[in-house]
């Protein structure tokens, strides 16, 4: 029995792994885009109505998923905040078997030029707030990539880049690869706002890198000198200054 369970296990992932060769392109999104699938019905009618109306229910979701972080439950704010950016950006599909990419159809709202920086004002709080979310659950990956759909729509959008430099240096695995990185993009946080606080809490990481090469350092001559390794208290992720949602 346990043999046929197996096999039948073995079967489904093969068939799994056959399918996502036929949907490269939807498997490659971030799952922040991957989501607006499970809303494009949900929402069909709510896009037919006026824009502001639209702004409300989604601004609506939104707050909920503020809610959520101040009870720090990332999952289910993260959620709140992907379901408020599928109203207007969402994929539909002509079958729910089986998806290739050539059955998805990738849609952004487009509104009038008179609603267009009020769109865009909107889908960058729900970028920067999925950020958050997903920098406090270790996804550095799609947690940057959230970052530069606002980068995209607001280049100079400090807070963006402040984000994009947390991803890195909150990152739990982070190498010196990704402090360098993070402190990059802190520092052009910097540029476009001039805050001193980036000024403090730049220095604060440069020492807690020291600190993390010194542990590093006396945790190895331990282990050669004695064969054991030390129990060593894991240094704590930089304190995010901004980690209120927006």
């Amino acid at each position: 029995m346990e043999n046929f369970q197996e096999m039948i296990t073995q079967a489904a992932e093969m068939k799994e792994y056959e399918l996502k060769k036929d949907r490269k392109q939807f498997e490659s999104l971030p799952n922040y885009l991957k989501t607006g699938l499970n809303y494009s019905k949900k929402y069909e009618q709510l896009r037919l109505q006026h824009f502001a109306f639209q702004i409300f229910v989604s601004d609506c979701l939104k707050n909920e998923g503020n809610e959520q972080v101040a009870q720090q439950s990332y999952e289910e704010a993260l959620a709140k905040y992907e379901e408020a950016l599928a109203v207007f950006r969402w994929i539909d599909t002509a079958t729910n078997q089986n998806l290739k990419d050539s059955d998805l159809r990738y849609n952004k709202y487009e509104p009038e030029e008179e609603h267009r920086a009020s769109l865009d004002g909107h889908l960058s709080k729900l970028y920067l707030n999925i950020c958050l979310c997903l920098t406090k659950l270790n996804r550095k990956e799609e947690a940057i990539a959230a970052t530069e759909e606002v980068i995209r729509m607001e280049p100079d959008n400090a807070k963006a880049y402040y984000r994009k430099g947390q991803a890195y240096v909150q990152y739990i695995n982070r190498e010196e690869t990704d402090v360098k990185e993070g402190l990059k993009w802190l520092e052009r946080s910097y540029e476009i706002s001039k805050d001193p606080q980036l000024l403090n809490e730049m220095q604060a990481i440069r020492r807690k890198v020291v600190e993390e090469r010194h542990k590093a350092k006396k945790a190895f001559s331990f282990i050669i000198n004695n064969g054991v390794k030390p129990s060593v208290e894991p240094t704590s992720a930089v304190k995010d200054n901004e980690n209120l949602p927006v």
